[in-house]
């Protein structure tokens, strides 16, 4: 599990980092990732999202292709549950 996280956060700051962006933190719970990042409007954010994927999942094929973006409030463990049941 530690590695799969490692993974996560440096592949994670090398995809934003490629694309002028930086990540500003990353936490685990349960078996969601939360991530807050600073991202240029310009890039396109679903490409890099899918290159970063596909490139972790190389590795084990353990993330799943979902994810919630929102630029207004973090969403919680228990909300990403109910969102991913």
């Amino acid at each position: 599990m530690i590695h799969k996280r490692k993974l996560l956060k440096t592949e994670f700051d090398f995809f934003l980092k490629e694309a002028d962006g930086g990540l500003e933190e990353m936490e685990f719970n349960g078996g969601f990732a939360s991530v807050l990042f600073l991202f240029p409007l310009k890039k396109n954010l679903q490409d890099i999202f899918r290159s970063f994927i596909e490139e972790c999942n190389q590795y084990g094929n353990f993330l799943n292709e979902d994810v919630i973006i929102t630029e207004r409030e973090e969403i919680d463990n228990r909300r990403n549950t109910k969102i991913y049941k």
